[in-house]
């Protein structure tokens, strides 16, 4: 439990940059959808996506080659430290599709287009992901259980999931906003 602790704090230490981004690319949004500013949209969509992608990227890359460090900033449990490390690969393995899910909500919800927030999050987390976790944790029907591994892997196959919905959902709904603007 403390190492999954630690690793989870980790995570949403990370989360807050994306999540930040996601609110602000919502605002923004919302902003030139109302003001049917199809090219500003456009120039804000490159901008968020590139700032929010580099420092996710740059994030992963640190929270990889320090995670023992990190660790070791909350504990000096060796045992605690050996398996949080491992946690620490995964967690920085689901960054991009965690930032990409939150901001694909945000840039939704700025379009005014969020019920497939809702239906996403159902159908990803508690019709996959929640199954697939039990699965990998507790069975070997799979693979060999995993122990705690195997919920961040089904953590990851759910946010992969989520953001390839709700990417797929923003470029139809993006379309459709702009539709009389080119």
């Amino acid at each position: 439990m403390s190492a999954q602790q630690v690793a989870i704090n980790v995570s949403g230490i990370i989360f807050m940059l994306p999540l930040s981004l996601g609110i602000a690319g919502s605002i923004r949004a919302a902003y030139h959808v109302g003001a049917r500013r199809r090219v500003a949209f456009d120039a804000m969509l490159r901008t968020l996506l590139l700032v929010a992608y580099a420092l996710v990227s740059l994030f992963m890359l640190l929270t990889i080659l320090f995670r023992r460090d990190i660790v070791g900033l909350y504990t000096d449990s060796a045992q605690i430290i050996d398996l949080a490390s491992v946690l620490l690969i995964y967690c920085a393995v689901y960054q991009i599709p965690d930032a990409t899910q939150v901001l694909m909500s945000g840039l939704l919800r700025g379009c005014h287009d969020t019920a497939i927030i809702t239906w996403s999050n159902i159908s990803s987390y508690l019709i996959v992901g929640l199954p697939l976790a039990y699965t990998l944790i507790r069975t070997d029907w799979i693979v060999p259980a995993m122990g705690a591994p195997g919920a961040w892997v089904s953590f990851i196959v759910a946010l992969s999931l989520t953001a390839v919905i709700l990417s797929l959902r923003f470029i139809r709904t993006h379309r459709r906003v702009f539709a009389d603007h080119n």
